[in-house]
């Protein structure tokens, strides 16, 4: 299978060649071909080998083009941005039809929900969602095989912890100050990245033993915990994770500290 990557977009680009007539294309971007973001289907006839792309880019398309995802069977990776409104049950549908599909990334899509039909994504590694998620159904913690998870949540279900293969992890729980305790469940993660309103950590993150960086740059901690070593010449909360775990990186605005 040939590594190739496909990005569509519905947007008008004056200046780019229509490419309806190329036979090999290996390469699309900002196509100036889907004016009317219907017809997913006529993308199709300028691919002579869809069974090849691996990788696929989508921004600003709509529902008529998540009838035609099912036809890159042999896709891996898929991202989409800034696309309003999904139908994101219609949509993890057509993704549980591609069964070599590894990795997710949705960016400005308005994705509130994860749907249960999320669960049949068994191989899924990789889940990217920048947008806020205010309910994700119990299937979602049957990805088993997740590696890689970036969310931002209102609320986060302690099942969780059934999410053992999580190696990097990117949680921003809204309006939770303290890292919530069942990530410390989390036994074989290796990355953790602090996000905004992250201000303390729980004793219990000694029990990330596997855990080899942890990145505050994002956190309010950066800056009191700076300012901590500074004057003291050692750091506040930061401390506990250095002492109970001396293989863990503290990496803050690209200095590492371990």
């Amino acid at each position: 299978m040939l590594g190739v990557m496909i990005v569509v977009s519905c947007n008008s680009n004056k200046g780019r060649e229509n490419p309806k007539n190329k036979e090999n294309i290996k390469y699309i971007e900002n196509i100036d071909y889907c004016k009317s973001c219907n017809n997913f289907g006529k993308l199709q006839m300028a691919i002579k080998h869809p069974d090849s792309v691996s990788s696929l880019y989508l921004w600003n398309i709509n529902n008529t083009f998540i009838d035609s995802i099912p036809l890159f069977n042999n896709l891996e990776k898929i991202k989409i941005t800034d696309s309003r409104p999904i139908d994101i049950r219609l949509l993890f549908s057509g993704l549980c039809l591609v069964k070599r599909l590894r990795s997710i990334s949705f960016q400005n899509c308005s994705i509130s929900i994860l749907p249960p039909n999320i669960g049949c994504l068994k191989h899924l590694k990789e889940l990217y969602i920048e947008d806020t998620l205010y309910n994700i159904s119990n299937e979602f913690y049957e990805l088993r095989a997740l590696q890689k998870l970036s969310l931002n949540v209102t609320h986060i279900s302690d099942s969780l912890k059934f999410l053992q293969n999580l190696k990097e992890l990117t949680l921003h729980v809204i309006g939770q100050k303290s890292l919530p305790l069942v990530v410390t469940e989390l036994k074989n993660l290796e990355v953790l990245y602090l996000t905004e309103e992250t201000n303390s950590l729980p004793a219990e993150i000694g029990k990330l033993r596997k855990l080899r960086k942890l990145d505050i740059t994002r956190s309010p901690l950066a800056k009191s915990e700076f300012q901590f070593l500074q004057k003291h010449h050692r750091f506040n909360q930061l401390q506990k994770v250095i002492d109970k775990l001396p293989d863990c990186k503290i990496i803050m605005n690209g200095n590492v500290w371990n």
